[in-house]
C-alpha cells in the first residue's frame, strides 16, 4: 500500500472509532494532521499530528497495524481527556513543563489559549498533563476549573521536573566535549529549565558553553574550545532538530550571564557531515 492508501485506512478507522457526534477535520497545510472535535463543540477539540507514524510505516510496513492500532489508542485517550475526566487536583505528579517553538501560539487550531511562559526567542514552556501515551497542553479553562494559577501550575510542573534523571552521555570532538541527555520520557529538552542543572555543567565546562534544545527528546550541552567545536555544535543541532518529531530549535545557544544567547556558526551545511558515537556513529 502507498502512503495515500494508508491515509484512507486511518481515516476510515477513525470514521468507525470515534464515538458518535465526533468529526474528523483535515489540515488544509499539513496533510500530516487532523483536527478532532464534538460536531457541536469545535473549539473544543484536539489536533492529531501522525507523521511519525507514517514514517515508521514507511520503515516497516509489516507492523503498519500495529502503528494505526498505536495512533487510535492516542485518539482514545485524548477524547477522554477532552470529555472533561482529567483533574490537576489529585493528579499533580502528572503535570511536566515541556518546551515548544513560539509559533505554537500562532498554529493551534482550536484557538484555545495555552498557558504558557516565555523562555528565549526560540522557544517557550508550555505544560503537559501526561495521559502516559500521550498528553494534553494545559489550557487557560483547565486552570479556571481547578482554581490555580499560572504561578502554581508552574512550581507544580518544575517539582516534577526535578525529580528526573539528567545523567549526560559523553562524546568528544577533538578537544570539544558534548553532553547529551536524551531521555525519552518526552522531557528531555524541558530539564535546560533546571537551574541546577546549568550550574553543575558550567562548572565542569572550561570553554564556551554553548546549549541545544533541537527537539522534546534532547538536549545537548557542549564545551567549545575552537572553531571547529563551533561549527560542528551548529551542525550538530541542526542535525538533531531535523531527527525530532517535536523540533524546537535548529538554533544553537551560549550560555552567559545565566542567559541563552542564540548564535550560528558560518560553517553550516544543510545535509551532516558529522557521525556521532552517541549514536552508534550514524548520520542523521
Amino acid at each position: 500500500m502507498d502512503e495515500q492508501q494508508y491515509y484512507e485506512k486511518l481515516m476510515e478507522l477513525l470514521q468507525h472509532k470515534l464515538p458518535a457526534g465526533w468529526i474528523v477535520k483535515e489540515d488544509e497545510e499539513d496533510k500530516y494532521t487532523l483536527y478532532i472535535s464534538l460536531s457541536t463543540e469545535e473549539n473544543n477539540g484536539f489536533t492529531l499530528r501522525f507523521r511519525d507514524v507514517f514514517e515508521r510505516i514507511q520503515k516497516n510496513e509489516n507492523e503498519a497495524d500495529r502503528f494505526l492500532d498505536e495512533l487510535l489508542e492516542r485518539v482514545d485517550v485524548l477524547i477522554h481527556s477532552e470529555r472533561g475526566n482529567e483533574r490537576l487536583h489529585g493528579h499533580e505528579d502528572r503535570i511536566y513543563p515541556v518546551l515548544r517553538h513560539p509559533s505554537l501560539l500562532t498554529k493551534n487550531p482550536n484557538n484555545e489559549t495555552l498557558i504558557h511562559l516565555e523562555h528565549t526567542a526560540e522557544s517557550h514552556v508550555f505544560y503537559a498533563y501526561d495521559l502516559g501515551k500521550t498528553y494534553r497542553l494545559i489550557n487557560q479553562d483547565l486552570l479556571d476549573k481547578e482554581g490555580w494559577t499560572s504561578e502554581k501550575l508552574h512550581d507544580v510542573a518544575m517539582s516534577n521536573l526535578r525529580k528526573l534523571d539528567y545523567t549526560p552521555k559523553v562524546d568528544k570532538l577533538g578537544d570539544n566535549t558534548f553532553y547529551f541527555i536524551s531521555h525519552t520520557d518526552g522531557y528531555a529538552a524541558s530539564r535546560v529549565l533546571l537551574h541546577e542543572l546549568l550550574e553543575w555543567m558550567k562548572k565542569k565546562i572550561e570553554g564556551d558553553m554553548a546549549i541545544a534544545i533541537p527537539h522534546q527528546d534532547a538536549l545537548i550541552f557542549a564545551d567549545i574550545r575552537d572553531k571547529k567545536g563551533h561549527a560542528a555544535f551548529s551542525q550538530m543541532t541542526m542535525d538533531f532538530t531535523l531527527r525530532g518529531d517535536i523540533p524546537i530549535s535548529s538554533m544553537p545557544f551560549l550560555y552567559e550571564e545565566g542567559q541563552l544567547v542564540p548564535y550560528l556558526a558560518i560553517d553550516v551545511k544543510p545535509k551532516s557531515r558529522f557521525k556521532y558515537p552517541i549514536l552508534g556513529n550514524k548520520k542523521k
